[in-house]
């Protein structure tokens, strides 16, 4: 198969363009809402309709729709989805977000944040090692680097200024709460997930960057030669130092990765993605499905669909590397995709999923992009 830009290009666009118009009509647009800029959730995880993991990677997908289109609409939306991402940031710096508790709980006892009394202990250890739980860090990182890209994309357009001194405010504080949970050896807490700490580490190398590099790029050094020295020799991410096989997380370890490469460049980087995406891709079937036998079918990531639109944006950067498995990816999401412009949350589901849509949209994006 020799398949052109063009032929990819078109395709991308005959599914973003339906698909784009479904995610919009389900974002809260409603500013006398509480959960307005928040993607409505379709299966919900929390008792809100709306939490931050839900909506952050489609107020990046509108980013990148506006970098892309240069469309006011597009940016609009990116907006109000970033501003909702500002709300439920914690005084701390870090959310509550990828857990599922609204930022209405407050600080107690069990969630105190950095300060003054780290050193306190309570029943489960000192306040130190409770704020290290994992999701805390993990969903500070991945909402934070959205709001930075709002920031530079406010910045370089001349948009929105008083509101992008705000969002540099909200990245700053995520930032030093990261800096000060994570120990000089890289750890927050153990067996964490390689695709948590390449998050923790794009946010460290962006915080380098835009607000100094003295202060973040030691630590960010050290994530990141953990994660490389992760890589299997097959060229697949394991879940975690325990183990564990999931394209879900594979595919997202090689997306932060570029993202890394993006602010901090480096050949390893590059060298451990490109190797990445070639077991990745050696898995695919040839109707554009994945093999999802090394799953285990309990696994709650088994035959999602945004699988796909991750594997996507993972691999957008090296394009041209890969693609007949893109178009193939492209042919299965088009043949798959519902009258109304939407994704099903699992392949074999009949009902549309909003967050999965973001998703796939905010992969598609990426592939317009390179």
């Amino acid at each position: 198969m020799n398949v052109s830009s063009s032929e990819i290009r078109k395709i991308v666009e005959s599914i973003l363009v339906p698909l784009e118009q479904y995610v919009r009509n389900n974002i809260c647009l409603d500013p006398s809402s509480p959960y307005y800029g928040g993607l409505l959730e379709t299966i919900p995880h929390t008792p809100q309709p709306t939490w931050p993991h839900a909506s952050y990677v489609t107020a990046d997908a509108y980013l990148k729709l506006y970098e892309v289109y240069k469309k006011p609409e597009y940016w609009e939306v990116a907006k109000i989805m970033v501003n909702y991402l500002v709300r439920e940031q914690s005084d701390a710096g870090c959310w509550y977000g990828y857990s599922g508790y609204p930022k209405s709980a407050g600080w107690n006892e069990g969630n105190a944040p950095p300060g003054s009394k780290l050193n306190v202990v309570f029943e489960d250890g000192t306040v130190l090692d409770i704020i290290r739980e994992p999701f805390s860090i993990f969903g500070t990182a991945l909402y934070s680097k959205v709001v930075a890209n709002a920031y530079e994309i406010a910045v370089k357009d001349c948009l929105n200024l008083n509101e992008a001194e705000k969002w540099r405010l909200s990245f700053l504080k995520a930032a030093e709460f990261i800096r000060h949970v994570i120990d000089d050896k890289g750890y927050w807490v153990g067996n964490r997930a390689w695709n948590q700490r390449a998050a923790v580490a794009v946010l460290l190398f962006t915080a380098s960057r835009l607000l100094g590099p003295e202060r973040y790029l030691g630590k960010a050094k050290i994530v990141l030669d953990q994660i490389l020295g992760a890589q299997l020799e097959s060229g697949e991410y394991p879940y975690s130092e325990a183990g564990g096989r999931t394209y879900h997380y594979h595919a997202l370890t090689l997306y932060f990765l570029n993202q890394i490469n993006r602010e901090y460049p480096s050949k390893r980087v590059e060298e451990a993605v490109v190797k990445g995406l070639k077991w990745m891709w050696s898995m695919q079937e040839e109707n554009g499905d994945f093999d999802w036998s090394i799953h285990s079918p309990e696994d709650h990531k088994t035959r999602l669909f945004s699988t796909f639109g991750i594997a996507l944006a993972a691999t957008a950067p090296y394009l041209k590397l890969f693609k007949e498995n893109v178009y193939k990816t492209l042919v299965f999401l088009k043949k798959h995709q519902k009258p109304n412009g939407g994704f099903p949350r699992k392949i074999g589901l009949e009902k549309t999923d909003n967050v999965t849509s973001g998703e796939i949209l905010h992969g598609l994006v990426e592939l317009t992009k390179s």
